[in-house]
């Protein structure tokens, strides 16, 4: 197990083609922030130069958000995840300190999986 600092540590191995003939793999990171706000994080990166992906392929220096909706274990109206790209295409992830892959607005209420 790897970890940073001496708080609370979240790994999740994901399939994100959903093809259960494929090994699990990572294809991002995720940090965690204090008094995380989506709006808030998405103007901060766009003052840096990021961008919307909108519609477009991912590339460097983007950002987008999806919602994990309550077929996924998110909330109603969906579980915001907010992603972005760094200067070289590395897709990072960025959520509240409290996020843990599950249920809840901020996917804070950790639920087992079976």
């Amino acid at each position: 197990m790897l970890g940073i600092g001496d708080g609370y540590q979240f790994v999740m191995y994901a399939n994100p083609r959903r093809d259960t003939s494929l090994a699990t793999s990572i294809n991002h990171g995720c940090f965690s922030m204090r008094d995380f706000d989506v709006e808030r994080v998405l103007t901060v990166l766009t003052e840096q130069g990021l961008t919307a992906r909108g519609d477009r392929p991912l590339g460097p220096r983007m950002h987008y958000v999806t919602r994990r909706m309550p077929d996924r274990g998110g909330a109603p109206g969906g579980t915001p995840e907010l992603y972005f790209t760094d200067p070289d295409g590395i897709l990072l992830q960025l959520q509240d300190e409290s996020y843990c892959g599950g249920g809840g607005y901020l996917g804070s209420e950790c639920l087992a999986r079976g």
